[in-house]
């Protein structure tokens, strides 16, 4: 019986363990398809605690906000859907997001911003937020939730000196003459042919499985 209780105690341990520590890699596919994670105390599915989430992906990118006043304020609200997009583009790539939600997790938004100028993005780099600019946050403010100014801002923050697909893994093309610039960009390109459909079943296990091999290094 002794036996039995402490092999229960190592696996609960073990369980709660890889809930902390997983990284973007860890999650089903469904999850990775939307790269967004929920950074949270709390256990599911898609949850990851602010630790694991800094511990174990070399960049990130994560939102701050109140969920519940989100449909209520269209200036939040644009900013909110503005990540989502952002991640979206970003799915199977070197940043995976996440989400805290000030009402379930306010420790966690308290360590980067006054919990009242909710909504904030935060960017991360080796488990480090990174320095903005006051010129930066204007633009960002001028056009609130514009996907276009996100994603340069994130460039930024993360790789200033270098071109935004240096955050990219993989890339979807759907015409030939597309096809040819991108492998003239590289010496070595793997290629499928997916059907042309980014929701398709084939296309979005091609890229988990190139954002593996990338992540893991093999």
């Amino acid at each position: 019986m002794a036996s039995t209780c402490a092999a229960a105690v190592l696996f609960l341990l073990s369980v709660i363990q890889q809930v902390d520590s997983r990284s973007i890699l860890d999650f089903s596919l469904e999850v990775r398809k939307s790269n967004v994670v929920r950074i949270t105390r709390s256990e599911c599915e898609e949850c990851v605690t602010l630790e694991g989430f800094k511990q174990n992906n070399s960049r990130g990118f994560f939102l701050i906000h109140e969920r519940t006043l989100v449909s209520h304020h269209h200036y939040k609200g644009a900013i909110v859907a503005g990540f989502y997009e952002v991640c979206k583009s970003l799915r199977f790539s070197h940043v995976p997001c996440g989400v805290v939600d000030i009402m379930e997790d306010k420790a966690y938004a308290e360590l980067y911003v006054d919990p009242k100028t909710a909504p904030a993005h935060i960017a991360l780099k080796d488990g480090e937020a990174q320095p903005t600019k006051k010129e930066w946050v204007e633009k960002l403010m001028a056009q609130p939730g514009d996907k276009a100014t996100m994603l340069w801002h994130l460039k930024q923050q993360l790789i200033p000196n270098e071109d935004l697909r240096a955050l990219d893994i993989s890339a979807e093309v759907t015409e030939a003459d597309a096809f040819e610039q991108l492998i003239s960009r590289y010496e070595v390109v793997v290629a499928a042919n997916c059907g042309g459909n980014s929701n398709r079943p084939a296309s979005a296990g091609f890229r988990a499985a190139a954002q593996e091999l990338v992540l893991l290094g093999e």
